[in-house]
């Protein structure tokens, strides 16, 4: 049987705070939509929809997900990733818990650098040309000299005038992900620091902070990468050597790009 559900479409962004909980913010000027979806739909066709009610064009990246209702979200509640919508068996998933589950809404995530900032914080695989770069499981790289390097600075306007959607988010991600080596670096030097009987002082600027403050929330200056795909900023965070936890890696980290 295929039967047909309606399903409440909206548009914005997920933040990941520093006490580790998800929220997904929405666009300001964004109402949603419902959108008839069938119970046999697959990707393709959902994204086909999704495209038609915001009227984007087919290279626009977007991610779709949804957030299951707060009693199955045990044991770690808002701390549980979103589920993202990769291929149609993850669609079938979606609509069997929409027949029973009336309020469950799709959160689509539109752009380049929204797109590149969801992926960041799920730590997800991505490409640059021939090589790759997995997180799988959530095991970290080891590895993170290879976002290290000298950077150009140009004005983001200008890098999309040169290169298509897919390869902004790209430069999007490498930008994150050039930012959290910088951190893991400072954190590293810190340690060698502490634990070689020397005395420093580090400023711990969240201290005061209720840790709701959703990260990438800072915004740095412009960023461009160089032949090595390196991209570079005027703020340097300052890690903090105490009191460590899983998202150390994630404070100070900003999203967004400030550019010229």
């Amino acid at each position: 049987m295929n039967s047909r559900q309606v399903l409440r479409v909206v548009h914005g962004a997920w933040n990941l705070h520093q006490n580790g909980e998800w929220s997904f913010e929405r666009k300001t000027n964004d109402l949603g939509f419902p959108a008839i979806v069938r119970t046999s739909e697959t990707f393709d066709s959902l994204e086909r929809i999704v495209r038609s009610l915001y009227n984007l064009a087919i290279e626009t990246p977007i991610s779709m997900t949804y957030r299951l209702p707060e009693w199955m979200l045990i044991p770690d509640g808002n701390n549980t990733p979103p589920i993202t919508i990769l291929e149609t068996p993850d669609v079938q998933v979606m609509m069997a818990v929409r027949a029973w589950f009336a309020d469950l809404t799709l959160c689509v995530t539109i752009g380049a650098e929204d797109v590149a900032r969801y992926q960041f914080f799920c730590r997800a695989d991505f490409n640059i040309g021939s090589s790759s770069y997995k997180f799988g499981n959530g095991n970290e790289d080891p590895s993170f000299e290879g976002f290290l390097g000298e950077a150009v600075v140009a004005s983001q306007s200008v890098l999309e005038e040169y290169f298509n959607d897919q390869e902004m988010m790209v430069i999007h991600r490498v930008h994150l992900e050039m930012e959290k080596a910088k951190l893991d670096l400072e954190n590293q030097r810190c340690y060698q620091l502490v634990h070689g009987n020397e005395i420093i002082v580090v400023d711990d600027t969240d201290s005061d902070s209720d840790e709701t403050e959703p990260l990438g929330s800072k915004k740095l200056s412009i960023t461009v990468f160089n032949t090595d795909v390196a991209l570079d900023s005027e703020y340097i965070p300052q890690p903090n050597v105490s009191n460590y936890s899983p998202m150390e890696y994630y404070e100070g980290i900003s999203g967004p790009i400030c550019c010229g």
